[in-house]
């Protein structure tokens, strides 16, 4: 197409000339396929560039995901076991990162099965014992007329199914505070009331003239509930007035130490033998020297359970000899 534009020349008021100028839309169009031709390159070069990230973010996220997403499923179907090496764990993306909470996730799964696997074998074995005998007895007592060896059949009953009331009620109470620990939050509590009020109820049933001081600091705010710290205090007591002789002394201090709070139980009985210091934390352990068949009178769910509240609020316990004979029981809780 060309343009025409024609422009008169006036004189004197008399148009004497006409200045015709014309333009060719050539050069327009040229210009408006360039435009296309860049357009076109712009798109082709784009999805080029789509299709290479594309590629890119397959090999680099979407199949490592896929790849985490099969070990998963394989983990939860128990193919070849729990514990297992996830892919990837070294990587130090987020694709690392969920690689490591898997595996986290998988050491603890496998821990908690490993828990109850045991858990579940040691309650067999001790409720074993005790329905053995009750079985026993059972069978035995219709056959027995003398009015003597009945009586004694029958102590021999009750004998055992008051150890198991308190194997019963020493595993509930350990459950019960294992899943409190994992569901409920931690609460702020002050140690030193807890312990003083549970000081003043031992020693008004402690007897035999065992006396129990207490001494410490004002103040102790720890992460975790009253009742749990009052389980924590009153098996440690208890344990201390058992070991202690007649007119023995139980030493109870609340001090602070940096950013923890530590309770301190010390009694005067015999000790604990350095090879049973670890083994009385264990599920239905019980170490009672000097006492009569002590597995009748103690479940050896005290300690376990002691250990299970402190470890569950960020805390330690140990147990030590103490200065001049008996054994020091030191628990650290972190103190608010």
């Amino acid at each position: 197409m060309t343009l025409y534009s024609a422009v008169p020349v006036v004189r004197a008021g008399k148009p004497e000339a006409v200045v015709l100028v014309s333009q060719s839309t050539y050069r327009l169009l040229q210009a408006l396929y360039d435009v296309r031709l860049r357009l076109f390159e712009v798109v082709l070069l784009s999805a080029l560039a789509a299709g290479l990230l594309s590629l890119i973010v397959s090999a680099t996220i979407v199949r490592p995901l896929r790849v985490l997403r099969s070990e998963a499923a394989a983990v939860v179907a128990r193919r070849g076991g729990i514990a297992r090496k996830f892919r990837g764990a070294r990587r130090l993306d987020e694709i690392g990162d969920l690689a490591r909470a898997l595996e986290d996730l998988t050491r603890r799964l496998e821990e908690h099965v490993r828990f109850v696997e045991s858990f579940a074998a040691d309650l067999s074995h001790e409720f074993k014992n005790p329905l053995a005998s009750i079985r026993a007895v059972a069978d035995t007592l219709p056959l027995v007329e003398d009015a003597a060896e009945r009586e004694r059949f029958l102590g021999m009953l009750n004998r055992d199914v008051r150890r198991l009331e308190r194997l019963l009620a020493g595993v509930t109470d350990l459950v019960h505070v294992g899943v409190q620990l994992e569901r409920e939050p931690s609460a702020r509590t002050d140690l030193v009331p807890v312990v003083r009020a549970l000081v003043d109820a031992h020693r008004t049933r402690a007897g035999r003239g065992i006396t129990i001081d207490l001494t410490g600091v004002s103040e102790a705010s720890v992460p975790a509930r009253a009742d749990h710290l009052e389980q924590v205090v009153d098996n440690l007591l208890d344990n201390a007035a058992g070991f202690s002789p007649d007119g023995g002394v139980i030493r109870v201090s609340v001090e602070r130490d940096g950013g923890w709070s530590v309770l301190t139980v010390r009694d005067q009985g015999p000790g604990i033998p350095e090879a049973h210091r670890d083994r009385v934390f264990d599920r239905f352990f019980s170490y009672r020297p000097g006492q009569d068949q002590p597995r009748l009178r103690h479940t050896g769910l005290g300690l376990p359970i002691v250990r299970t509240i402190v470890e569950g609020c960020g805390g330690s316990i140990r147990l030590e000899d103490a200065p001049g004979g008996g054994t020091c029981a030191q628990v650290r809780l972190p103190h608010f």
